[in-house]
């Protein structure tokens, strides 16, 4: 250890950790919602979420804190999903400047790297926006087969893209035409973009529509929360533990167990303050505690969930706590607790009282009836219910959330249904090529008949001048005036030609017109056939045979208490809070 991590730098290194944690700065970043990528793209019954992180309030150092945690939270969860060809989520990015530049090497550059690399393969779509293109790595950006250029300001910053387009169009195995790529880039103009795609054989322009949009430009926090104020973050609120009436019968020391009795001791998890602070009532003064233990059965093992046919083989843990009254002990009114064989203590805690045991407890026979009622119990009661899609056929896991499952049956759906509109495209592109063809023969016919019907016009005005300079020459010829009607005959069906193949356009216009509406159309109805079939769920609930039930432990427990006398508004208060 000492040769691979000197005791200093190990020291040095506690003590830049200790002064990241003890900062006041830091303790903001220990509030708030997790980090949680699931719930960032789904609510918790599935619907597609769109979740915005604003940072322009942040300093530079806490910018990059965030975005370097937020990317490596996205990884990590991305790792854990199955390959997809559809998307499953869409990360974006507006200004990547200092996040991934050329040289440097900052914290986020190498997630960033990895996404744009292997994202892909996950469902995972990555886009990138800068108004600097000097300052980015283009080696890094090769990755990218999409890219959307604007107006640039400057000869660089149009030398650095026409750079990393000519990267990126090798990495895709394709040439490059940069001579004319700048040419188009240059002459862009306002809201005119440039789309180059490493997957089309040549570039596209195109112009967006005017956008609503104020452009204000960075908000304040005060800003933010006003934004939001109609909108409050989820909040994981924590039940609030039950408190009961003082346990009535005197309280004794460490009572007289038989023997045959096992009896274990639950752990102490809270202390008095928290107990105190579990009341939830504001104004209390005088309070005097005292922890006590009153006597419980608790009731340990597993069930085995099995079932071939929905894959389902899974082992659950339990644990029952039931308090022991005056009267017939019954499982359904025991609570269930988060405790494993390795918690449970043979000692009591020092300075405790005990609850007076009722003698119906203090007998062998008595625990045995209870294992035996929990086995009972535990069967007819324990199940674990999946979720089924009819229409996909899918069952949810058990060890899978709603939301969870909502996801996975999405991304299904929009598998098979861009499985549907690929068959629908490619049935449609037969139809349109060959109306695309007709379009086009039409439209060089139209233009042959306007260069026929404009050569008959000028034919006939030579041939109207001949005859009118005839007459004032004093010629008069039947057979120029007879040349000129002819002329002015072959004019007017050159005309009525060219009429007809404009119409013969307009036809093939409207056919193709209307064959796009129809797959745009029949594209939205698969689309909406198939989120329909997100909404409609059975559920399938597994239970356990009565041999898969497995009690391993029915015991005398004694669970720890705090007692507390306290004084509010009204009077003098006696409680009792649990403190397991």
């Amino acid at each position: 250890m000492d040769t691979f991590f000197p005791e200093k730098e190990r020291f040095s290194l506690a003590m830049n950790l200790n002064n990241i944690i003890a900062s006041p700065g830091f303790q903001s970043w220990l509030q708030g919602q997790p980090l949680d990528i699931p719930g960032f793209l789904s609510t918790p019954q599935g619907k597609t979420r769109h979740s915005i992180f604003y940072i322009a309030h942040l300093s530079d150092a806490e910018r990059m804190f965030f975005v370097t945690m937020l990317l490596n939270q996205v990884i990590t969860w991305m790792r854990t999903q199955p390959g997809t060809t559809s998307l499953r989520a869409l990360v974006y990015m507006d200004e990547i400047f200092g996040f991934f530049p050329p040289v440097a090497n900052p914290p986020s550059k190498q997630p960033m790297l990895t996404l744009l690399k292997q994202a892909r393969a996950f469902g995972v779509g990555v886009v990138l926006t800068t108004q600097n293109p000097v300052d980015l790595d283009y080696k890094g950006l090769t990755n990218a087969g999409t890219w959307f250029i604007g107006r640039l300001q400057t000869e660089r910053d149009k030398l650095r893209v026409l750079d990393g387009l000519e990267s990126a169009s090798s990495e895709a195995g394709q040439a490059l035409d940069k001579s004319e790529l700048s040419k188009i880039i240059s002459d862009l103009g306002k809201r005119v973009f440039l789309l180059h795609n490493v997957h089309e054989g040549a570039p596209v322009t195109f112009q967006t529509r005017w956008a609503m949009s104020y452009l204000r430009g960075p908000l304040t926090r005060t800003q933010v929360r006003q934004l939001m104020g109609g909108q409050p973050p989820d909040k994981e609120v924590k039940p609030l533990p039950q408190t009961k009436a003082a346990a009535e019968g005197p309280l004794t020391v460490s009572p007289s167990i038989s023997p045959d009795i096992q009896q274990i001791y639950l752990p102490m998890r809270k202390d008095v303050r928290t107990a105190v602070q579990d009341l939830d009532i504001k104004r209390l003064s005088d309070v005097q505690s005292q922890l006590i233990y009153i006597p419980s059965v608790v009731g340990m093992g597993f069930v085995h969930f099995t079932d071939t046919r929905r894959k389902v083989d899974e082992r659950e843990a339990f644990a029952l706590l039931l308090q022991a009254g005056n009267g017939v002990p019954r499982w359904e009114e025991a609570e269930p607790i988060d405790i494993s064989p390795d918690d449970i203590l043979h000692d009591p805690e020092p300075d405790t009282q005990f609850h007076q045991l009722p003698e119906s407890m203090n007998q062998q026979r008595e625990l045995k009836k209870l294992q035996e009622d929990l086995a009972t119990h535990i069967y007819r009661n324990r199940s674990i219910t999946l979720l089924y899609s009819s229409v996909l056929k899918e069952y949810s896991h058990p060890d899978e959330s709603e939301r969870e499952f909502r996801m996975r049956l999405t991304q299904a759906a929009r598998e098979k249904r861009d499985e549907e509109v690929d068959k629908l495209t490619k049935k449609y592109e037969k139809r349109l090529r060959t109306l695309g063809n007709k379009l086009r023969r039409a439209e060089a016919k139209l233009d042959k008949k306007k260069a026929k019907a404009s050569s008959r016009k000028q034919e006939i005005a030579v041939s109207v001048g001949e005859s009118v300079l005839g007459m004032f020459m004093g010629r008069r010829s039947t057979r120029t005036a007879s040349k000129a009607m002819t002329k002015y005959r072959q004019s007017r069906t050159a005309g009525m030609e060219v009429k007809e193949a404009e119409e013969n356009v307009e036809v093939f216009q409207k056919e193709m017109q209307e064959l796009e509406q129809e797959l745009k159309e029949e594209t939205a109805l698969i689309a909406a056939e198939w989120d329909e079939t997100l909404q409609e769920f059975e559920e399938v609930p597994i239970k356990p045979r009565k041999s898969d039930v497995q009690v391993d432990m029915v015991a005398l427990a004694w669970a720890p208490y705090w007692s507390l006398i306290y004084k509010d508004r009204i009077g003098e208060h006696t409680t009792v809070v649990p403190a397991y």
